[in-house]
């Protein structure tokens, strides 16, 4: 797991983003290294006057436990060496896109192999149409990579 290229050209495959949380929790595990937290800033949105759902009913705590399509989760645990990939264009002209992948700070996929990057926190709203609740989160656009659904993995080439 130490290796850039072991990892550039592998990854586990997995149908359902709960698999996919679980598996990576469990690689996670097996890094011998102290963990950091990451925690997001979330805030409700004020709602549309004529919307049944007002944005003051929904407290911190409720929106941070709030997981949507495409947005990072509320906490973000990594440790050094753990694969991330990015969750969206960043800066397409360094090659940081959606999908990229990295270990910690340097890219091993697509453009600009090797390259260390910053990678900063972003505001993110829920892409989700079923999502009824208008928020925002602050947070990196990452998440832990050694598995993926495969959605997310068409277009990659995984030995």
């Amino acid at each position: 797991m130490k290796d850039p290229q072991f990892l550039k050209d592998r990854a586990i495959l997995a149908p359902t983003l709960e698999a996919v949380e679980m598996i990576n929790t469990y690689m996670l595990g097996m890094i011998a290294a102290p963990e950091h937290e990451y925690l997001s800033s979330d805030s409700a949105l004020r709602s549309d006057e004529d919307s049944e759902i007002q944005g003051e009913w929904f407290t911190t705590e409720f929106l941070n436990d709030t997981k949507s399509s495409g947005m990072p989760n509320h906490k973000l645990l990594l440790k050094v060496g753990t694969p991330i990939m990015l969750w969206r264009n960043i800066d397409q002209a360094a090659g940081l896109c959606n999908k990229t992948r990295l270990i910690g700070a340097t890219v091993i996929t697509r453009t600009n192999v090797n390259d260390k990057v910053h990678i900063l926190r972003m505001d993110l709203f829920p892409s989700d149409s079923k999502c009824p609740i208008k928020f925002r989160r602050r947070q990196f656009s990452i998440a832990m990579c050694f598995a993926m659904t495969i959605n997310k993995s068409q277009g990659q080439t995984l030995s």
